[in-house]
């Protein structure tokens, strides 16, 4: 039997939740947590092996990370998690891998709960694939990290297609914005880098230039 405990701040969330999960044969719901009050007390006492939280409300995800600072050894179903990529990440930062979006099922929750004791992740496409785009844009991140650049995601765009050999016109077509803004992102860009020309900046994003003379940039260089 899967001993559970349900968090929500909402009672009709939290009676649904209690009487879905309690209507299977293998779950008992143990309790609920009053958890802005007791700050995790509840959840001590009651000792469960997986805790249902709804995620709707921003707060909520403050308050369970006091939850689990006070039972650590829980395994947590999060569900109602609103579709962006910012919720589901908070949801893994906080150690949460079983997530139920709001466009979730029962059916989907009852398996989150099973597979969460039994210690699997089965992630829903739209979550694996989330996390496959936050997984490459780390890995962006540090490559130009670790160079001791900061680049916003348009230049990096722009990096790469004058490593490519495109001319600031070309570069204006391929991502569909005007001639003047290129100009604006290459400018930056070599302002950030301490470099006076294009090609410079590519090379030495791509670490093929190790002794770049570092000047500063003129403006005609970003031309």
């Amino acid at each position: 039997m899967i001993r559970v405990v349900v968090y929500s701040k909402l009672r009709l969330y939290e009676e649904t939740l209690v009487r879905v999960l309690d209507a299977q044969p293998d779950i008992q719901v143990v309790g609920t947590t009053d958890a802005e009050s007791d700050r995790g007390e509840s959840l001590r006492q009651l000792r469960p092996e997986v805790l249902v939280a709804e995620l709707a409300a921003p707060e909520s995800y403050l308050i369970v990370e006091d939850l689990l600072r006070a039972c650590s050894d829980v395994k947590v179903v999060a569900v109602c998690v609103p579709e962006t990529e910012h919720h589901v990440v908070e949801c893994f930062k906080m150690g949460i891998s079983h997530i139920v979006l709001q466009s979730g099922s029962l059916e989907e929750l009852i398996s989150a709960v099973r597979g969460a004791r039994r210690g699997e992740v089965v992630l829903r496409p739209a979550v694996a694939a989330t996390l496959s785009r936050v997984l490459a844009g780390m890995k962006t991140d540090r490559d130009y990290g670790a160079r001791g650049v900061s680049l916003t995601s348009r230049e990096r765009q722009v990096v790469e297609l004058i490593d490519q050999g495109f001319s600031n016109q070309e570069i204006a077509s391929r991502l569909g914005i005007k001639l003047s803004t290129v100009k604006n992102h290459v400018h930056s860009i070599l302002e950030k880098l301490h470099v006076r020309r294009r090609g410079q900046a590519a090379a030495l994003i791509h670490g093929r230039a190790t002794r770049v003379r570092r000047q500063p940039p003129t403006r005609r260089a970003a031309e």
